[in-house]
């Protein structure tokens, strides 16, 4: 598991994850291009946990009319 874990979280492993796939990740070294807006000056949408849990069957249902999945 250690080993997995010092794998998983190589800078050069994260840098691959942020040039391929275009992800944000957590190693303060990984550059982006710069046509890539910083993550800090996202607009981030708060989210409720409990009412997710109260509308879980809703938001399913909802995903499934949208994506047909």
């Amino acid at each position: 598991a250690r080993l997995f874990t010092d794998f998983i979280f190589a800078r050069a492993v994260l840098q691959y994850l942020a040039d391929a796939e275009g992800l944000y990740v957590p190693h303060p070294e990984v550059t982006y291009p710069a046509d890539k807006p910083k993550l800090s000056d996202l607009k981030i949408l708060p989210v409720d946990p409990e009412e997710l849990e109260r509308r879980t069957e809703e938001i399913k249902k909802r995903f499934v009319e949208l994506f047909g999945a």
